[in-house]
């Protein structure tokens, strides 16, 4: 599956399979691997600082296919620099994502949604990228939103995604209620399903700050986080939604209009920038 030129989805080859097992590194790396194995490969990497290159490159595909995932996510737990030039060798290596529970990831397999095809999925990666390259700090915010994906306790799940949609808000004042509000009219393009995502919204900030602050323990708190645990997969989709039209906004207008173009939405002032 093809990203862009010089970036796609492979099954390993056989003789950097072989570099693996015959190169004297790390027994986790050669262990961790099979030929079955789907590596992301990039053809004449440019890149000073090997863990940062790769960082930013798998948040962005994690995210591209995590969009069109069923059930199981992608997780890249580290970056190899291959040489391929005569026999190939591995000559660095870089630990990019820390999973407590990788072996159960690896013994899953990830599936792409039926009506997803690769023409669509390379579109869209095109498309991160160039608003990745504009907007540089988007990255956490996404790479936010993988990682909660494959956290193992419920909190952290909760902080990461909330913090994923945070970022999508500017300012301290009210910051529960213009969260729920703003994030609930850029996830949802009609008033009842609105209604509803402003409701889950507001608790899942709710159960962050209990969360955060060491306040879950009450009644109010605990019937918050259970509304927030009950609902994940619906808030999972609503997240998502809102780093899309957030994307999609930044593929079409300047980040300087964002602020103002969340509070025109609200007043009916503006159109949504998709359907």
């Amino acid at each position: 599956m093809y990203f862009d030129e010089g970036v796609f989805l492979e099954t390993i080859y056989d003789e950097d399979h072989g570099a693996f097992l015959r190169d004297d590194i790390d027994k986790y790396y050669k262990t961790s691997i099979n030929i079955q194995t789907k590596c992301l490969y990039l053809n004449d990497p440019n890149f000073d600082d090997l863990v940062a290159f790769s960082k930013r490159i798998a948040t962005m595909i994690k995210f591209v296919l995590n969009n069109f995932a069923v059930g199981t996510p992608v997780v890249l737990p580290y970056a190899a620099l291959i040489q391929v030039s005569g026999k190939a060798r591995v000559l660095e290596i870089a630990d990019i994502e820390a999973v407590s529970n990788l072996h159960t990831f690896q013994q899953k397999t990830y599936r792409l949604r039926s009506a997803s095809d690769r023409e669509t999925i390379s579109n869209y990666y095109k498309m991160v990228v160039k608003c990745c390259q504009d907007n540089p700090t988007i990255l956490f915010a996404l790479e936010k939103f993988n990682t909660c994906l494959t956290r193992y306790e419920i909190y952290d799940k909760i902080v990461d995604v909330t913090i994923s949609l945070e970022f999508l808000i500017s300012g301290t004042q009210e910051l529960t209620y213009k969260f729920a509000l703003y994030n609930s009219f850029i996830a949802e393009s009609q008033p009842a399903a609105r209604c509803d995502a402003f409701e889950l919204l507001h608790s899942l900030y709710s159960a962050r700050s209990g969360i955060v602050h060491g306040d879950i323990a009450s009644k109010d708190k605990e019937k918050t986080l259970k509304t927030v645990t009950d609902n994940w997969e619906k808030v999972l989709r609503l997240v998502r939604a809102a780093l899309n039209y957030y994307l999609i906004f930044l593929h079409e207008r300047s980040k300087n209009d964002w602020d103002r173009h969340l509070k025109n939405l609200v007043f009916g002032l503006e159109s949504r920038v998709v359907e």
